[in-house]
């Protein structure tokens, strides 16, 4: 534990660096970076703030910052805030799983493989997920599934007689979409000239055209860091707006 909060104030005081650093999505050092920077920004929040804010795009201020006129306050927002993450205590990774399964998987994770496996006509069973095994899984010490900086372990230690040491100690890897090269080159004419078009933002009146200016300026710098993600937000947004109208 000694050796787990030393590395925790090393990245909370590394925050400056973390800043001015690189940061971006696409390069391992990059991705690293914005990662420290991450979580060295939730380390001064709560534990229930520091999960909203590590599961979310962007920080509020910053989305705020994205609208022509400040954002009134929203009971809808704050309950559902409050109602994903008042199970967090201090420090317990079950109180983290179970806002996961609540928050994320629910509306992003399991989202995502239903609609591309019914996009390929596949029929996707989730058998981790059956309430008498999900019960039983929290039912366990938090300590017996994670160790050694790993994760997964009571699932590492069931196969570990049936996997290589290869397919076993495999770092863990996410599914990115490579949205900043599709925003730089295919993509670019259509967000700059039609979706975030100056034209269309000011018709719109939602939108603060300055902030996202210098949003695409962002995405097309050294330093992109989460530009794209929140870029791909807003075009989201703008397609279905031009579609409804």
């Amino acid at each position: 534990m000694r050796n787990a909060g030393l590395a925790e104030n090393l990245v909370r005081w590394g925050h400056p660096l973390w800043n001015v650093l690189p940061k971006s999505r696409n390069t391992k050092a990059g991705n690293k970076t914005r990662q420290l920077a991450r979580f060295a920004q939730g380390m001064k929040l709560s534990p229930a703030d520091r999960y909203w804010r590590w599961a979310s795009v962007s920080d509020e201020h910053q989305a705020g910052a994205l609208l022509l006129r400040s954002p009134q306050p929203d009971p809808i927002f704050e309950d559902l805030k409050k109602r994903y993450c008042q199970v967090l205590g201090e420090s317990n990774l079950n109180d983290v799983l179970l806002a996961d399964m609540q928050l994320v998987l629910t509306n992003d994770m399991l989202a995502k493989v239903d609609y591309m496996s019914m996009a390929n006509s596949l029929e996707v069973r989730v058998p981790f997920l059956d309430y008498e095994h999900v019960n039983y899984v929290f039912s366990l010490p938090a300590e017996w599934k994670f160790g050694k900086a790993q994760g997964k372990k009571i699932l590492r230690d069931t196969f570990s007689d049936l996997l290589t040491d290869t397919l076993l100690n495999r770092p863990k890897h996410g599914f990115e979409v490579t949205i900043l090269l599709w925003f730089r080159t295919e993509m670019r004419q259509q967000i700059h000239q039609e979706l975030l078009s100056e034209r269309l933002l000011q018709e719109q009146g939602i939108f603060q055209p300055a902030a996202v200016r210098q949003l695409l300026q962002q995405l097309d710098s050294a330093n992109p860091g989460d530009a794209a993600a929140l870029v791909w937000n807003l075009i989201v947004f703008q397609y279905l707006w031009i579609k409804n109208m």
